[in-house]
């Protein structure tokens, strides 16, 4: 799928609940036993699973991890690699949904996930979600086998006491968008019951979990017990209301065949069996959390079932459970004995009573004749009280049949209706898609802000070029040249196209736009100088790419450009011009000259207003400009100990750039080579701490030169690179 057509996006959307538990000083502790069935559900397992897989196929952690952290609830929960890689930690299934969902954005699919190349069945840690987008028909149609009534009551319990759904239903329309034309928010919640494919019920409850924070099904089902539609079930016999449950189940799914073994008195085994005919790829990898949830479901219903309709004051007991998530669980519910079922104790009473107002009436009669005469009444009232229930019975089973029926039709009529509609907004979204995946050709060979003016129906050719504050950034790979002499052209390409999507990733995570590349250079442009030197910080940055790279260097200058059309009718290139790109150019090239990574210019130094660490290199001339201009080393990617040695050392440095720039060489060199003693080396790759050291000595030494050679006709202080 497009990226940017994703069904569920989180960007901006904070979480609502704590991730993990913490202790009274805000540490991690391990969640109690209860808290990790109801709560925190999600083991350390999946994540380590899901982070290692994510960073096998490409994808950036830290980027991951900052996409966390932005998105917790407070600043209290801050996690990073280490902590993701630990099994023994304990989540939330909301922090897990956040956490794939990012790993999907980060890597482009939404169809990624853990397990997506391993045939095997995952374990019950994974949540259905993490497959992507839905392969069935979400309700009615052919893939139609579990009834909403569950999911409805959940929705309506929860909904009443105060939770917001607008994610969840948003999330639904978004997976449910390109298989029908029936709105699920609109049209299905209205509908009292109807049918679902089993595939899109289990998003559901997973959806209810991460809204709620409750991750045990059992307790949501039991907890919005009160809004399930169980018309028809208000009168029935004790012996006939196991009969009418397992009757009511098999009627209102077609994943699960039931079997109950009645034993009399106050007990019953129950058995739940994948049907042979169920289609497995609806849970696809995933069988085992899909199916855990409608088993915790089905038993905590039952329990409530049996409890309501025999008035019970307590929750009937499971015992004896197995199997639960394997397609095949076994139960035994257990509820309390009673002497008798309260409508036949009524009738027995109403019959002793005739049998007292016999007597009461001294007919004198024998007392055979009295207690037949009970016996009779007795018979024929427990005669029409069966009757009663057989009939009730019938009326329920009717009147499930029909409303099933019912629903199933609208939903039927509500698709013949759309249908036309569903199919040209098929069409419109293949064309969509072609478009999409063209623009971002186009952009991938021009740039986004063009593309996004396209996708806006404007006209880029037609726009008056602009003149706006921009941040312009040049760099370019040090000795590549020499680098790919005699390397393979395959080995050059690959090599270049890797530095350049680290590059770019690291412009665009601060707003930038590559303009243009050139060579084996790139220009880039920012609106936020601050943004625009922390994307350059990175870039240099040798922890963020793989050892042995490219070596760049980076001028950064800012300025007043113009924006806009350049080229003819035939040709044009939207891009940026104008003398701070020139003197970008050439601050890049001084990078060489003074063997500094990152150059910038008194201009760009001015704007920022972040904290970092800028030392004076020296004050220039270059192409372009006709007044000379100061220009700064930025020290932030270097590591700490590096930059303090070079704080420490910038007294030095400034009393002999004093006498450098006063004319007094001899001074300037003496100072320069005392520096150079101390200054040794620094990082692990054991680089010059100061670079600059060996320009300034050769400098001097030419300056020095040329003034007993009489060839240096006034000093002024600034060197002139005009003329180089």
């Amino acid at each position: 799928q497009v990226m940017d057509n994703r069904p569920i996006k989180l960007n901006g959307r904070g979480m609502r609940h704590a991730p993990w538990t913490v202790d009274s000083q805000g540490f991690y502790r391990p969640p109690s036993e209860k808290e990790s069935t109801e709560i925190y559900g999600v083991s350390g397992v999946a994540f380590r699973e899901t982070l290692l897989y994510f960073e096998a196929c490409g994808g950036s952690t830290p980027e991951l991890a900052e996409l966390l952290n932005s998105h917790v609830p407070g600043d209290g929960f801050v996690i990073f690699r280490p902590q993701l890689l630990d099994e023994r930690r304990w989540y939330t299934s909301e922090y897990y949904f956040y956490f794939v969902m990012f790993c999907k954005q980060l890597i482009g699919r939404f169809d990624w996930h853990f397990g997506e190349n391993a045939p095997a069945r995952l374990s019950g840690h994974h949540r259905i979600w993490e497959k992507g987008p839905l392969r069935y028909v979400p309700y009615g149609g052919p893939e139609k086998d579990s009834t909403f009534s569950m999911i409805k009551a959940m929705l309506d319990h929860y909904a009443a006491v105060g939770f917001d759904f607008t994610d969840l239903y948003e999330w639904a329309e978004g997976l449910c968008r390109e298989k029908t034309g029936i709105s699920f928010r609109d049209v299905v919640l209205d509908i009292k019951n109807t049918w679902l494919s089993s595939e899109f019920w289990y998003y559901l409850i997973e959806f209810i979990k991460i809204v709620t924070n409750i991750n045990n099904a059992g307790r949501i089902a039991a907890e919005s017990f009160d809004h399930y539609e169980l018309e028809g079930f208000a009168f029935a016999p004790e012996g006939m209301l196991i009969h009418l449950l397992t009757y009511m189940l098999n009627q209102s799914t077609r994943a699960y065949r039931v079997r109950v073994a009645y034993a009399g008195g106050n007990t019953a085994t129950f058995e739940l069996e994948r049907r042979p005919d169920w289609n497995a790829d609806k849970t696809d990898k995933y069988f085992v959390s899909a199916t855990s949830n409608g088993d915790q479901a089905v038993i905590a219903a039952y329990q409530l079932i049996i409890k309501k309709f025999l008035r019970l004051d307590v929750t009937p007991e499971v015992t004896a459970l197995s199997g639960v998530g394997s397609g095949m669980v076994v139960f035994t519910i257990v509820w309390p004995r009673r002497v008798l079922p309260i409508p036949l104790a009524g009738l027995l009473l109403a019959s002793g009573g005739l049998t007292g107002l016999y007597f009461l009436a001294g007919a004198g009669q024998p007392v055979w004749l009295a207690f037949g005469l009970t016996a009779v009444n007795g018979g024929l009232l427990f005669h029409r009280y069966v009757r009663y229930a057989h009939n009730r019975i019938r009326v329920l089973k009717r009147q499930l049949s029909r409303t099933i029926s019912a629903n199933e039709d609208k939903i039927e009529q509500a698709e013949r209706i759309s249908q036309g509609l569903l199919e040209e907004k098929k069409q419109l979204l293949r064309e969509r898609r072609e478009t999409l995946r063209r623009l971002k050709i186009t952009q991938i060979y021009t740039r986004k802000s063009l593309v996004e003016i396209i996708s806006a129906g404007e006209d880029p050719t037609c726009f008056p070029s602009l003149h706006r504050m921009v941040s312009v950034l040049f760099s370019d790979i040090h000795d590549f040249t020499r680098w790919s002499e005699n390397k393979p052209s395959l080995e050059i390409v690959n090599r270049l196209n890797a530095y350049f999507n680290i590059m770019n990733r690291h412009i665009i995570r601060e707003e930038g736009e590559i303009d243009k590349l050139i060579g084996d250079g790139l220009m880039a442009v920012f609106a936020d100088p601050d943004r625009c030197l922390r994307a350059a910080i990175r870039m240099c940055d040798k922890t963020a790419r793989p050892a042995g790279f490219f070596q760049s260097g980076i001028g950064i200058n800012y300025g007043r450009a113009v924006v806009g059309n350049i080229g003819s009718e035939s040709k044009m290139d939207y891009t940026v011009v104008g003398d701070v790109v020139n003197a970008a150019s050439r601050l890049e090239r001084l990078t060489r000259v003074y063997h500094a990574p990152i150059i910038i210019s008194e201009e760009f130094r001015r704007r920022l207003t972040g904290q970092y660490r800028i030392l004076f290199l020296d004050v220039v001339l270059v192409r372009g400009k006709q007044s000379p201009t100061r220009i700064y080393e930025v020290c932030d990617w270097l590591d700490d100990d590096c930059i303090r040695r070079k704080e420490e050392l910038s007294g030095d440095l400034e009393a002999a750039y004093a006498s450098y720039q006063s004319g007094d060489f001899e001074t300037a060199l003496s100072v320069y080579a005392a520096i150079r003693k101390y200054a040794g080396r620094c990082g692990p790759a054991g680089r010059p701490l100061l670079g600059t050291l060996t320009f300034y000595r050769d400098r001097c030494r030419d300056l020095l030169q040329r003034r007993r050679s009489g060839s240096l006709n006034g000093w002024n202080g600034v060197y002139d690179f005009t003329a180089r």
